[in-house]
């Protein structure tokens, strides 16, 4: 059996008033490529997924 290894990170921030806050994040952050499953129809195709490639972003939260 294969080992499947992803690397995701994320880190925060909220200042001292914590009326909001500010999130870096990252999955897949060596966008390593992975097949997630397969589907084997025979005699018609086969059909292969991969997990997602490497995705960031930030995410800025605030409350009311």
């Amino acid at each position: 059996m294969q080992t499947t290894s992803i690397v995701n990170a994320n880190v925060s921030w909220t200042p001292g008033s914590e009326d909001w806050s500010i999130e870096l994040w990252a999955n897949n952050l060596f966008d390593k490529r992975y097949i997630d499953s397969v589907t084997w129809n025979p005699g018609l195709f086969t059909q292969v997924f991969y997990q997602p490639p490497r995705e960031f972003g930030a995410t800025l939260k605030y409350k009311w």
